[in-house]
């Protein structure tokens, strides 16, 4: 596609996909970069000169994915090494939980002994992640430049040049939040009126060229979204990891077997059914792009099957010299092949992905401090229309000559789509080297997050960022175009401030009582487009209290949370063990493991809605209520969020010895 980004053509190609598709991926890479002219009056003229962001810190050449035994894994295997319990709290002006830092291993998946499968090396389990306290920094000068000489870039302070609105930047913004809110309102009716069974989406079988795509063991559940979460994050979407074998549906041979990361879910309504493996490793053995074939590491596979038979499949081969693209429409009447070019897998065998530096406008530039050093522990895409990975790695903070000033631990994702544009997101969760703080060449401190843009063109994107200080957060978004920065950050671009979700608030939960979080939080993953919207992941232990405030129990919990532009904050709890209490659906009885729980907020008006599923032998228990700042009204619905989680097993860093 062009490399433009004339505001015209772009926020025509980002707008028309926003609403066609209401996927929202490149919703604010058009907000952010389509209309910033550098030669306006209002711009400043802050020329980034040879910062050595505009080039990937660490060239590659372009890898593919090796058909031999020695094929290097996407998920680097682990050592004995383990994953802490979360320590004190952290200090009043600490904004992210304080936690220990480890990788985790997980256990050897069972396999199916009914068919000898060769086995599959093991996978990553997620990074637990430890804040710290964050350090006072000195106050920024208040000025209002409006243009600067490329030798003043290495001093130039982003917040404090004199903003700069754009009524199609704000259009796209706007638009595509409100489709997100749209599509998240739709399945929140489609909850409060569903009637009947509700079809699991876990260990689920793909036909696949020719064969099938088989679980070969229980699935480990890493993380998942709420149902009210905006694309590029997988509303509905449960992640985990699995053994799968390919079985030849003739003779019902196993002819191989590849270990995968899994996204499952409903992410457009309730009968519908998506499912996407990420290839990590496998054991060298028949791989390739034919049919039986072992599928190559760093390969992308999914289906979704929308209703009645009719849905669409999609897989990105990693292969050489380029990979192996195919998309099919389903139906009942038989597949149809289409010619598709967008490659979701690109950059995820050959460790590009995630490498591109983030220059910061300021002089520094956020750059992996080893550019195949990633951890990737999920997928959350929604195939073919756009994809995200999520890992951890450790992140240097580089001035303008490639000196490295700082280092942090951090949790990302990048994405890209079928528009070209591509973005990562990145939230701060250990400080490992340099002075923490929000000034130029300080490391960002612990709960920082950072959203950076860009589509075909490497020398124009956006960078939103957020750091946590306690004289007041600083929040930023600036345009970098052809060497100028430009402050975009106007209402309503500058409404989030993606560090500062709200307080820890008792959350309701059945017969009167309250469930309210008694551990810091463990971040495991960031997702979004701020200033639009930040998503995070992570795990945290929850106590259950009765009406006069006593503890009658606790649970470990996945739990993804989200905060809008507009202030909507959600939140969703998936129960992964229970710690103390009677497990059970009978008031005062714990959560059982599986039971989900769903909590959306409008701001501070006192309206939202709440949902809980309790699994049970006897028959789920299931409530959804609207809320309101009189009474909440409850509604019927037998929608069972939880069904099929007593077939996957959890991880649970609270418990990992």
């Amino acid at each position: 596609m062009s490399a433009s980004w004339e505001p015209s053509s772009w926020i025509g190609r980002v707008g028309g996909l926003a609403v066609a598709l209401g996927v929202g991926t490149v919703a604010f890479a058009g907000c952010a970069i389509a209309a910033a002219d550098s030669e306006s009056p209002d711009s400043s003229k802050h020329s980034v000169g040879t910062s050595p962001s505009h080039s990937p810190a660490h060239p590659r050449t372009a890898q593919t994915a090796d058909r031999t035994p020695a094929a290097k894994q996407v998920l680097r295997d682990s050592t004995a090494s383990t994953m802490a319990k979360p320590v004190k709290a952290p200090a009043a002006n600490s904004t992210v939980a304080s936690v220990n830092t480890e990788a985790v291993q997980a256990g050897s998946a069972p396999r199916d002994t009914a068919t000898a499968a060769p086995r599959a090396r093991r996978l990553i389990m997620p990074l637990t992640t430890a804040a710290q306290t964050v350090s006072t920094p000195a106050a920024v000068a208040s000025v209002t430049p409006t243009s600067a000489s490329a030798a003043q870039n290495t001093s130039v302070d982003p917040y404090a040049l004199k903003p700069k609105p754009s009524l199609n930047e704000i259009y796209v913004a706007v638009a595509s939040s409100l489709i997100g809110i749209a599509q998240a309102a739709f399945r929140a009716v489609s909850i409060a009126v569903h009637i009947g069974p509700t079809v699991s989406t876990l260990n689920q079988t793909l036909p696949f060229n020719g064969y099938n795509l088989v679980p070969g063991s229980t699935e480990v559940v890493t993380s998942f979204y709420g149902q009210w979460t905006f694309w590029p994050g997988g509303p509905t979407l449960v992640q985990g990891q699995q053994l799968y074998n390919v079985v030849d549906p003739t003779t019902n041979e196993n002819v191989g077997s590849f270990g995968a990361l899994v996204s499952t879910g409903s992410p457009f309504n309730l009968g519908s059914k998506y499912v996407e493996l990420l290839v990590t490793s496998n054991d060298g053995i028949n791989v390739g792009t034919e049919p039986g074939q072992v599928p190559p590491v760093g390969s992308l596979i999914s289906r979704f099957d929308l209703f009645g038979g009719f849905g669409w499949s999609y897989s990105a081969l990693a292969s050489s010299p380029s990979h192996l693209v195919t998309f099919k429409l389903l139906t009942p009447f038989g597949d149809i092949p289409l010619p598709f070019g967008f490659d979701a897998a690109k950059g995820i065998a050959d460790h590009t992905v995630d490498n591109t530096p983030i220059n910061l406008g300021n002089g520094y530039s956020i750059v992996p401090a080893d550019s195949t050093g990633e951890t990737i522990v999920g997928t959350s895409g929604f195939l073919p229309y756009y994809t995200t990975v999520q890992g951890h790695q450790v992140f240097d903070i580089r001035d303008s000559a490639g000196n490295t000033v700082g280092s942090f631990e951090g949790v990302f994702t990048p994405t890209a789509d079928v528009m070209g544009v591509t973005t990562e997101a990145i939230l701060v969760t250990k400080v490992t080297q340099g002075t923490a703080g929000t000034k130029a060449g300080d490391v960002p401190p612990v709960g920082s997050v950072f959203n950076v843009m860009y589509e075909a063109d490497p020398n124009t994107y956006a960078v939103y960022s957020s750091l946590p200080s306690p004289f007041g957060n600083k929040v930023s978004t600036i345009l970098v175009k052809d060497g100028t920065v430009s402050n975009i950050g106007t209402f309503p671009l500058n409404l989030l401030d993606a560090s500062a979700l709200p307080p820890v608030r008792r959350l309701p939960g059945p017969d009167g009582y309250s469930l309210l979080p008694i551990s810091n939080l463990v971040p495991s993953g960031v997702n979004g487009l701020p200033p639009r919207e930040i998503q995070i992941q992570g795990y945290q232990q929850f106590g259950i209290y009765d009406a006069a405030g006593v503890q009658q129990g606790s649970f470990d919990a996945d739990i993804a949370t989200q905060l809008d532009m507009y202030g909507t904050y959600s939140q969703a709890i998936l129960v992964t063990k229970v710690t103390s209490g009677t497990p059970g659906t009978g008031t005062g009885d714990v959560p059982p493991v599986g039971s989900v729980f769903n909590y959306t907020y409008f701001g501070n008006t006192g309206f939202g809605t709440y949902y809980a599923d309790m699994p049970s032998a006897s028959g789920n228990r299931v409530s959804f209520k609207i809320l309101t700042p009189v009474l909440d009204i409850p509604t019927w619905s037998t929608y069972d969020a939880s069904a099929g989680f007593g077939s996957v097993s959890f991880f649970d860093p609270f418990t990992t010895p």
